[in-house]
């Protein structure tokens, strides 16, 4: 943010740096994600991780084994060509994706929330932290599935699945009532998302 980076890394950087690509004069690496990565959010291999392609120009040497280092796991690697790329980018815009997260609250959770019945819309404004590089809009998403497991009365595990595009720490957090409804809205009883 305003040329300051949040991060020390990002995703695309920690998976090119554990590739280790030998480049030529005129190496150049292009990453394209099935959605986008925050780093500090973990993807988890039970759900069958997430696909990416990178477009490698001027390469010397490529090894396709499966990597673990730092913060990634890569598995799975091929050779691909460009329909592999737009193909990814259509399959990205209509995935469904889930999360899973622990969330405190600071009333407490009720014994047994009402939900409404999946698939229901949220409607987000572009959440402020990335307001810096994105229009303000409103984008109305799909979620899918919704279930909340009590850790104790302030603690619980929300498993959440998503239209692709959805921005989930926003539906957690409402983002200032960014989004509408947040998951404490209808923790609260509120399925408009109103107060």
């Amino acid at each position: 943010i305003g040329g300051v980076r949040k991060c020390e890394t990002s995703v695309s950087e920690e998976i090119e740096a554990l590739l280790n690509f030998k480049m030529g004069k005129i190496g150049n690496v292009k990453f394209h994600g099935s959605g986008r990565e925050d780093y500090d959010v973990r993807m988890l291999a039970e759900r069958g991780g997430r696909k990416f392609c990178l477009k490698v120009q001027d390469c010397e040497d490529v090894s396709l084994e499966d990597r673990v280092g730092g913060a990634v796991e890569v598995k799975g690697l091929r050779y691909g060509c460009e329909t592999d790329w737009k193909s990814l980018q259509e399959e990205t815009e209509s995935k469904i994706k889930y999360y899973k997260c622990i969330i405190h609250c600071t009333k407490k959770i009720p014994d047994k929330p009402k939900f409404p019945q999946t698939p229901f819309s949220i409607y987000q404004k572009t959440p402020l932290r990335v307001l810096h590089r994105r229009a303000n809009l409103i984008r109305t998403r799909g979620v899918t599935f919704l279930s909340l497991k009590k850790i104790n009365h302030f603690w619980a595990e929300v498993e959440i699945g998503t239209e692709a595009g959805a921005y989930i720490k926003e539906f957690v957090t409402s983002d200032f009532g960014r989004t509408r409804p947040s998951l404490g809205d209808l923790l609260a009883g509120d399925e408009g998302g109103g107060g």
